[in-house]
Order: C-alpha cells, then sequence, then structure tokens
C-alpha cells in the first residue's frame, strides 16, 4: 500500500468507503499506485470507482490508458503482493482482497525476469 492516502487517518478512510459504497452501489474503491520498483509513469490520480463487474484485465487496459503507455507494454497487477487471475472481476478482488478500511489496494508494474528478480529481494528483505 505504497500510496499517500495511507497518510490519512484510518477512521477517516473507513468512512469515505463506507459513504462511497452507498452512494455508488455497484462500484469498488479502488486505490491504484505505481509498484516502488517500477519506472512506469505514475497514474494521474490514484482513487478510482470500478465497476464490479469490470475484468482484472479490462482493469490493466485502463491503467495502460491512464499511464500513456504503448498497447504491447506488457505489466502486471498486484493485490497483497499477488498478482491475481485476469478472468477475475473487480469485485471478487474486492472482496477477498479489500484492506480494513474498505479500498482496495493494487499496484502496476512492468512484467518481466528483472522486474520479478528484484521484487523478489526486496520482498525476501522485507523491504516492501
Amino acid at each position: 500500500m505504497s500510496y499517500t492516502f495511507k497518510n490519512i487517518n484510518f477512521n477517516e478512510r473507513l468512512s469515505e468507503s463506507i459513504r462511497i459504497k452507498k452512494k455508488y452501489p455497484g462500484k469498488v474503491p479502488i486505490i491504484i499506485s505505481k509498484h516502488i520498483v517500477s519506472k512506469l509513469p505514475h497514474i494521474n490520480k490514484s482513487k478510482y470507482l470500478i465497476s464490479e463487474d469490470l475484468s482484472t484485465k479490462q482493469l490493466l487496459f485502463i491503467i495502460k490508458k491512464q499511464i500513456k503507455v504503448k498497447s504491447e507494454t506488457e505489466l502486471s497487477i498486484y493485490v497483497n503482493g499477488l498478482i491475481p487471475s485476469a478472468s477475475l472481476s473487480i469485485l471478487e478482488l474486492y472482496d477477498k482482497y479489500k484492506n480494513n478500511d474498505g479500498f482496495l489496494y493494487i499496484t502496476y508494474r512492468e512484467e518481466g525476469y528483472y522486474y520479478n528478480w528484484v521484487y523478489r529481494v526486496l520482498d525476501y528483505f522485507k523491504i516492501l
């Protein structure tokens, strides 16, 4: 959860997620941020309301569009340090991995051997 949103008091974040869920049924409050080891551009905003029935694959497309990278650029999203299946819906991700504050935190980064290796090393030393 590498976003400055975490600097906001937990109770305020929880209240906001509850308010959002009531006001926008069928939508999921998500915080999207660039992974710490990524060299990709930062996303232009971090808070998103995403339709529950959107797939993980569709979310990847949205992220690529927001950070303005070529469609052939391979990137992965991570939820709680895991790469979710591309066929999962956002609602399935939310139900399984949402934070206690009611937001789903997602990070994105490039795919590839180098980044996977760096991520494993950082994780091993508990740097992330």
